[in-house]
């Protein structure tokens, strides 16, 4: 008699669900017979697979003939393994069949350390006295799991697998005593788990748990992404370091502890109320305060690296103000209304109160302009606070390009610092931009044809400054996009974002397993999953969302995989983002072709060494008198000499050389105390003879 079971085991994502198993056995003839029931979880699926195959061997006749069908290829290797040993070749003499006497069957066994560390160490033990017990014959054959097929192994192994879910909500809510028959005399408990693989990985991996819960009882920022899932960084982390390279695994822990990663480990914000702030803006959009890690991540600059560049929605028909914006790369319409608006541009700003909740970024004269690709239609009778406005904008040191729609221009209007002024007599354009502007997006060369095709003739031309170099190709974010906003995923592609801030929506027609990973990955910052800290849970949706848009039903192990790609692609995203702006700040500090930073540099080492030759030499602190030796000298405990203290603040700037970040602070905007100094040493006439 030959009989053919199908075994599989489930366990619950959460710590509080339990697990369970199932077996199928089918005759010759074609009777199915199926049984269920739960077992006591482990933390991992492996022991209810491993007790589904014991179940399905021990529901069996031993004298029958079995082949036994299991998903799990780990266990099938593992009972096998002991025919592999060769610490038991002796035990083949007793095989041979030329020995006089009767043929004596025995099956070798492992030997005792690779037994002990053997995971489901209970569960092994006795399926391999079980076998050794039966007169009967056992094969064990791997087969794939959820393959959505027709034949014969995929319909028994689907009904073996809706037997082992059974089992496992037959589970009471209190975790059930583990399996312990044929363990070993000693039994390892860890925390309430039972220890039945290699405890050397077991305590490695529960000092991991207890460091990255202390990492995360820290109150400060660098313990954000890990209370957020530490399950994730953990994963993330094991990714990243098989590929072997130190400097992604050092960018990595400076990226989960929100740092900037600019070659220190130790960084500071500069609190000083003479820095300007726009100075530790970031320089690829036209959001305000410092340039901290977790912008670099949700700069809107990178979303082409979040979504597919290719895929854009329509930017509006061929209107002038299409045309405007795409020779100008303008990002930002102001003085619009929901109707009216072009849906080319990224970012829209309205006066309407009931436009704010449809998407309207305020009015646009509540924040700053620097940095800023703006088309700005001013109102009637502000046309000259808007000029003066979009002058103090571009003087700023960030690319700033804006062009005002105003009336034609009356006497007395002053628009010097203003690139060119066009007019067809309906209209006045007038263009006010710094040549950084010019550097990421060029525009001079298709003003001509852009002002031909809008009938406008040019009434002013100003003087333009010395011209940037380009930026580099490693910045490439600089450069502000002409064409329009990317398009967003529809459908069951959006489980497959992860990087929108909205999160991944919910569908109430997915499976249970779906939902409980959405739910999930929601749970986690936005910050984290940008840099691919995805919780375990998240591989059903993922698995799910595939089966809906391809049809066809993965396996754990593509599944898996997959979960490890995605984990990858956002780190991958993460890293260029993080390296763009590197270049997009340096480029910024260091390539004015006016070499400021240079002539700034030698300015304050002259201030510096004129202060040290007017103050002299700092004197010695007296020493101590000495105690005699007879008596205890007490040491008091050494205070630290800095007079100014590192500040303790969450935000994490760049930080090349404190020199050259000075000594640009205080030439693009000196203070009061700086222009002082100057002052005195000039009067002094002290400086020239220094530099």
């Amino acid at each position: 008699m030959r009989l053919s079971v199908y075994t599989d085991g489930s366990t619950g994502i959460g710590q509080d669900e339990g697990a369970g198993f199932g077996f199928v056995v089918v005759d010759s003839v074609g009777n199915v017979t199926k049984d269920c029931a739960w077992v006591t979880r482990s933390g991992q699926n492996y022991t209810a697979e491993l007790a589904g195959i014991l179940a399905g061997v021990l529901a069996c006749p031993a004298q029958a003939d079995l082949d036994v069908f299991t998903d799990c290829l780990g266990g099938i290797q593992a009972i096998g393994r002991r025919n592999q040993s060769d610490q038991f070749g002796w035990l083949d003499a007793l095989r041979r069949k030329n020995e006089p006497g009767p043929e004596v069957r025995v099956q070798p066994s492992v030997c005792e350390p690779e037994r002990i560390r053997s995971g489901g160490r209970p569960l092994l033990t006795s399926i391999r006295k079980a076998i050794d017990a039966r007169t009967g014959t056992v094969e064990f054959h791997h087969v794939r799991s959820h393959t959505g097929r027709d034949d014969i192994h995929s319909v028994h192994n689907e009904l073996a697998d809706r037997a082992a879910n059974e089992g496992r909500l037959q589970a009471p809510n209190a975790r059930g005593p583990p399996f312990l028959f044929n363990e070993e005399r000693v039994v390892a408990t860890l925390n309430g788990d039972h220890v039945h693989g290699d405890p050397h990985v077991w305590f490695q991996d529960a000092e991991g748990r207890q460091r990255r819960a202390a990492w995360g009882r820290g109150g400060s920022h660098a313990a954000g992404v890990i209370r957020s899932c530490a399950t994730g960084v953990a994963s993330l982390a094991k990714l990243v370091r098989r590929r072997g390279d130190p400097e992604e695994i050092l960018l990595l822990l400076e990226a989960l502890c929100q740092r900037v990663p600019c070659g220190s480990r130790h960084l500071r914000t500069r609190q000083h109320p003479g820095w300007p702030t726009e100075l530790w803006e970031c320089p690829a959009c036209g959001s305000t305060g410092p340039e901290t890690a977790r912008h670099i991540i949700m700069c809107p600059a990178f979303d082409t690296l979040r979504r597919n560049d290719e895929r854009r929605v329509a930017y509006g028909g061929d209107s002038w103000l299409d045309d405007v914006r795409r020779v100008l790369a303008l990002q930002t319409q102001m003085n619009t209304s929901w109707s009216e608006r072009s849906p080319g541009f990224r970012r829209w700003c309205s006066h309407d109160p009931r436009d704010q909740e449809r998407g309207a970024d305020g009015t646009g004269w509540h924040v700053p302009w620097r940095g800023k690709f703006m088309y700005v239609p001013p109102s009637p009778g502000f046309e000259q606070a808007a000029i003066r406005r979009a002058k103090r904008a571009a003087l700023r040191r960030r690319p700033t390009r804006i062009l005002l729609d105003v009336p034609a221009r009356p006497y007395g209007w002053s628009c010097e610092e203003a690139e060119w002024a066009a007019t067809n007599g309906e209209r006045t354009l007038i263009l006010i931009q710094n040549e950084m502007a010019e550097a990421v997006s060029p525009s001079r060369r298709h003003t001509p044809r852009l002002l031909e095709r809008l009938k406008m003739a040019v009434t002013h031309r100003g003087r333009t400054g010395t011209p940037w170099p380009a930026p580099p190709a490693t910045a490439w974010h600089l450069s502000r996009p002409q064409v329009g906003p990317p398009a967003k995923p529809m459908g069951w592609e959006q489980w497959l974002d992860v990087a929108d801030p909205a999160g991944v929506p919910e569908r109430r027609c997915a499976s249970g397993h779906a939902v409980t990973g959405v739910r999930a990955v929601n749970e986690v910052d936005v910050y984290a999953r940008r840099l691919g800290v995805l919780p375990q849970a998240y591989a059903f949706t993922l698995g799910y969302a595939l089966e809906q848009l391809t049809g066809k039903r993965q396996s754990l192990k593509d599944i898996g995989q997959l979960l490890d790609e995605v984990r990858l692609r956002e780190w991958d995203r993460s890293k260029a983002a993080f390296r763009a702006a590197r270049a997009a700040r340096e480029w910024s500090y260091f390539a004015d072709p006016m070499g400021a930073v240079e002539m700034a540099e030698n300015d304050r080492e002259a201030l510096r060494r004129f202060e040290m030759s007017r103050n002299g030499q700092r004197t010695r602190r007296k020493r101590r008198k000495t105690q005699s030796t007879s008596e205890i000298r007490t040491v008091p405990a050494r205070r630290s000499t800095r007079k100014r203290k590192r500040p303790q603040n969450s935000d994490f700037v760049w930080n090349f050389h404190d020199t050259y970040v000075l000594d640009l602070d205080e030439m693009i905007a000196p203070t009061t105390k700086t222009m002082n100094t100057v002052s005195l040493t000039v009067a002094r006439r002290r400086l020239g003879r220094l530099v």
